[in-house]
């Protein structure tokens, strides 16, 4: 058994997660459901869980691109933040519909 690791995109996957879970709902069908049939055809040797894995995960590219990208929008928020420019909590949860 591998006990190789895989780096996560949380954005991603947690609005890939929001996706699924609302196809799921629609389909009446449970995350436990799906994941009970991907473990018995693991089991079964329907599906090579190493090839599974591999087949969706990033190049490692990716992340360090998407981490330079992360650290330079925390500088310049930083900075912002230094200069006085905010935006009032209210206006944020305004904007992502969070009222």
């Amino acid at each position: 058994m591998s006990t190789t690791t895989h780096q996560v995109n949380f954005r991603a996957e947690s609005s890939l997660y929001k996706q699924a879970k609302d196809t799921l709902d629609s389909e009446k069908v449970s995350v436990s459901e799906i994941l009970n049939a991907t473990l018995r055809k693991i089991a079964t040797g329907a599906i090579d869980p190493i090839k599974f894995i591999s087949s969706d995960t990033i190049d490692d590219d990716i992340f360090r691109t998407a981490f330079s990208d992360l650290k330079k929008e925390i500088l310049v928020g930083h900075q912002a933040i230094l200069e006085g420019r905010t935006t009032s909590l209210a206006d944020v949860r305004k904007e992502f519909n969070l009222d």
